[in-house]
Parts: C-alpha cells; structure tokens; sequence
C-alpha cells in the first residue's frame, strides 16, 4: 500500500517553496528582476579561467595562443558572473586583456583593459589597465594618443608613485620617438633625481648619459655617471638582492660601455 505525504511533509515543502519565491522576490527587488549569479557560480567562472591561465605554462610556445584566448573568455565569462562585485570584475577583465594582448588581439585587449579601467576607478590594478592601454597605443603608432594617457597617468604620482614614475618614463620615450629631444631630456632629468626605483633612476641617468655621448659630449657623460654612482651607492652596497640588481646594472649601463670603447679606441 502506498502512504500518502504527511501533513508535516507537506507544511515542510511549502515552506521551502514560500522561502525560495520571498529569496527572489527580494533580488527583484534590489533591482533586477533576473537573479543574479550564485557565489559557488562566480567561484566555479574564476577557478575554470584561473586554471586555464595556470595551464599555459606547460604548453609547447607553438600552442599557448589559441589556450589563451580560450582563457581570455573564461576570465570575460568570469567577469560577467561578477557583476555585483566591481573590483573583482577589474581584475578579471585586467586578466582578459593582458592574455588577449600576449596572442595579439589588439582590439580586444584595449576594450578589456578600458573596461577594467572604467570598473576599477583611481585603484591601482585600474591605473595599470590605462597604462597597458596606452602601451598598446604607442605600438600601434598612436605616439600622441600614447603620450596623453601617459602623462595623464604621470600627475597620479602622489597616489601611485612607481607607476606614475613609469608612466613618466613612457613619456620620455615618446617624445623621443617624436623627435623632441629637449621634453624628453626634462623627463629623464625628473626621473634621475627623483624616481622611487633606484633602477628607474639609473635608467634616468643612463639615457641622459647617451644622450650626451650622441652629441659628442663625452666629459658630460662621464659626469652624469659619477653623479648616477654617488647617487646609488648607499643602494648598491645593501646586501640585498635588491642592492644586487643595482649593482649589476650599474655595470651593465649601456653609456658605460660606450665610453670604454671610445676610451680603448683614442689609446
């Protein structure tokens, strides 16, 4: 014989039923009539994107586009379960960008980094998509566009000193790439006396040394390196990998190696 539900059962369920239509009816009402992703939905779209960027490392170089851009949409189909949650939905779409750049989806990787940048606001992870905007722009020859979202980014200094500091250096670079020599040098000159890096300075001082020697000033150079020496020696003798990076540069300077080799051909 077959018992029917009891009466215990049945008040059970309509409990469950009653819960789960006031659960929607109250995402309804905070604005959207759609419910939104659950947060095991969210967990499995940014586990399955992480994974598939985890993954290109043991992939043969002839294989790793084509794992990117499927990793680049599961970082966008992440994004979108993100929805109510803007700064993990920035670093999502950061993550697109930068795997749809490295595969060569130009367009792509510039609305995903703009996208991020929009999300994310003043935070850093977004100042970092506008400058990997910028750098697409300065490859695809857009100098000018290039150079305003790099000083754009140069006035943050206070908020993001590395990164604006690298933002200035971009600026130097361009306006060298523009033939204006005298904006470039007063960037490099900022940057040598200021930057944050000791390696952002050294670099500083090493353009402005080849800058010199490219001029035929020779004894310039040479004093703008004893002044990169002074100015970096509490650096480089910190026992520190830091402090080994610095020194390794200071040898590797590229006016260093020039002046030697002007010094060995006038004996």
């Amino acid at each position: 014989m077959i018992r029917r539900p009891g009466r215990r059962w049945r008040r059970g369920t309509l409990a469950a039923v009653v819960l789960a239509a006031l659960a929607g009816w109250a995402r309804w009402e905070g604005g959207s009539a759609v419910p939104g992703p659950e947060p095991e939905a969210e967990a499995d779209a940014l586990a399955t994107a992480r994974g598939l960027r985890a993954a290109l490392r043991g992939l043969a170089p002839g294989r790793r586009d084509g794992a990117r851009l499927k990793a680049a949409q599961a970082y966008l189909r992440a994004a979108e379960a993100l929805a109510a949650d803007p700064a993990a939905r920035c670093e999502a779409l950061f993550r697109a960008g930068e795997l749809w750049r490295a595969c060569g989806a130009a367009a792509e990787a510039r609305a995903a980094f703009r996208r991020a940048a929009i999300l994310g606001g003043e935070a850093p992870l977004a100042q970092r998509a506008r400058l990997e905007e910028a750098h697409l722009d300065r490859r695809g020859g857009h100098l000018r566009r290039a150079l305003e979202a790099y000083e754009a980014l140069s006035v943050g200094r206070a908020a993001h000193p590395s990164l604006g500091d690298e933002a200035l250096r971009w600026c130097a670079v361009v306006h060298a790439a523009l033939g204006e020599r005298g904006a470039a040098a007063r960037r490099w000159r900022w940057l040598a006396a200021h930057a944050r890096s000791p390696l952002a300075r050294l670099h500083a001082f090493d353009q402005l040394a080849r800058s010199e020697l490219a001029s035929g000033e020779t004894e310039r150079a040479r004093g703008l390196l004893e002044r990169c020496d002074a100015a970096l020696a509490p650096r480089a003798s910190e026992l520190t990998p830091l402090g080994e990076r610095v020194r390794r540069a200071l040898e590797r300077m590229v006016s260093r190696a020039e002046l030697a080799a002007r010094a060995r051909a006038a004996r």
